[in-house]
């Protein structure tokens, strides 16, 4: 009878969070939509994708720049239609590493690292609303060395957290970081980070052979059997002939 009065606490405790935060639109964070053209849905390619609800699925798609694909974008479809999300401008030769959603809380989220041919030094940490139609750019995680990467991410139902990135043994200096995992922590939904725990790692592991560029959305969305926005054909004008 406790445990089922305390779960039910805790889950208006996480409602009222998270409805505070889709009402709190002058946030700096806050991600800005952009316009969905029938163009964009057509050509993008998907890196993941989840179901937040009956009638919700948020997609992290990636456009093609100079043979890689970057430039990030939150696509979310809806019983109203398509939504799109920007990351941040300096995140355009980003690529996304992670997305998953809360089971017991009303959160999305998703970590954006860099791509092989620019490093970053930052891991970026995304936290949207179940309903996906409000999405904020939580947290910056500094990295020991531009060529270190995303590794896991965890969340559980009372805002405690993790995100831990790995340094990799060809990094390795004497005066510097010591090879193996470094783990960030959180208790409050991403909003604040401690500073990070090591753990040595003795392995060189192998890099993948490719990067993961997804599907195209165009295929996954046939898949799932939704409608893309159908082309609006616009009609010259006298002048125009």
């Amino acid at each position: 009878m406790i445990g089922a009065v305390f779960c039910c606490i805790q889950s208006l405790l996480c409602t009222v969070h998270a409805e505070s935060e889709e009402t709190d639109e002058s946030s700096p964070s806050i991600l800005k939509e952009l316009p969905v053209s029938s163009e964009y849905l057509e050509n993008c390619h998907v890196s993941r994708h989840i179901a937040t609800g009956s009638k919700t699925r948020v997609f992290f798609t990636l456009s093609e720049f100079a043979n890689y694909w970057v430039d990030p974008s939150i696509l979310v479809n809806t019983s109203f239609g398509w939504i799109r999300f920007a990351v941040p401008s300096e995140f355009k030769m980003y690529s996304w590493r992670y997305a998953g959603s809360n089971t017991r809380a009303p959160y999305v989220w998703a970590v954006l690292d860099n791509e092989p041919e620019a490093p970053s030094w930052n891991i970026e940490i995304l936290r949207g609303s179940m309903s996906g139609t409000i999405w904020h750019h939580v947290a910056t995680l500094k990295k020991y060395s531009y060529m270190d990467h995303f590794h896991e991410f965890r969340m559980d139902a009372n805002g405690v957290g993790s995100v831990t990135i790995y340094h990799p043994a060809a990094e390795f200096t004497v005066t510097g970081p010591m090879t193996g995992y470094y783990v960030y922590q959180t208790s409050d939904w991403g909003e604040t980070w401690s500073e990070s725990d090591y753990i040595p790692d003795d392995l060189k592991h192998m890099n993948p052979v490719k990067q993961y560029d997804g599907e195209p959305l165009a295929d996954i969305v046939s898949k799932l059997g939704l409608e893309l926005p159908k082309k609006v054909k616009v009609e010259e004008s006298n002048d125009a002939r």
